[in-house]
């Protein structure tokens, strides 16, 4: 059976969206909101081909969009490596 997992770098960006949201929205819309990440990853690894092929970027990468992050994962034996996942909006630079 197919299966997803997460890079380093994917599974250290789960914890600052679960903290984010919980002080945007609080702990029950927190916990929604990351279980159906998770279900998102699964529906990727039962149709990889959903994502975006962004290969032009790097080499075998496709992009997906859940609510407000864009997961970015490659096709591998076991179903679908989550690369990395990043807020669609970029964080504000601030410039001293």
């Amino acid at each position: 059976m197919k299966t997803y997992s997460l890079s380093e770098s994917a599974a250290r960006g789960i914890e600052p969206i679960f903290k984010n949201s919980i002080s945007n929205w609080g702990i029950e819309q927190a916990e929604l909101y990351l279980a159906k990440l998770h279900e998102a990853f699964k529906n990727l690894t039962a149709s990889p081909h959903l994502g975006k092929d962004i290969g032009h970027i790097r080499k075998d990468y496709f992009q997906s969009v859940y609510g407000s992050h864009n997961g970015f994962y490659q096709k591998i034996d076991e179903g679908v490596l989550i690369i990395r996942i990043l807020h669609q909006k970029p964080q504000s630079v601030i410039h001293l």
